[in-house]
């Protein structure tokens, strides 16, 4: 889980402060906030398996679980999430591309 995370927070903070350098016409607060957000929907997720697998008795709380009964669903729903925070890295770093690009180019 700390893989993702770490690396989540890290692109975060580089987003953030890419945010600040952008021009003063251009609001920052609700961009970023958004940003955020949306991470916070991964944690929660992520928090909501490890929830799961621990009621089931997985010795992992993320991961592998060879359990009898373990739902099928609940591997669907970790492949999801792993593609959403890798859709997230790709979107943040192109937005911190172009937070970047208007900071240098469109300065007023």
């Amino acid at each position: 889980m700390f893989h993702w995370i770490l690396p989540s927070l890290a692109l975060l903070a580089v987003l953030g402060l890419s945010y600040l350098a952008r021009p003063k016409p251009s609001p920052a607060k609700i961009g970023f906030t958004t940003w955020c957000v949306s991470l916070q929907f991964f944690i929660i997720g992520m928090l909501g398996v490890g929830l799961i697998h621990t009621h089931l008795g997985c010795p992992y709380l993320l991961g592998d679980c060879y359990v009898d009964g373990y739902p099928r669903w609940l591997e669907y729903i970790q492949i999801a999430l792993v593609l959403y925070v890798y859709g997230w890295w790709i979107a943040a770093a192109i937005q911190f591309l172009f937070n970047v690009y208007n900071a240098i180019f469109k300065r007023r």
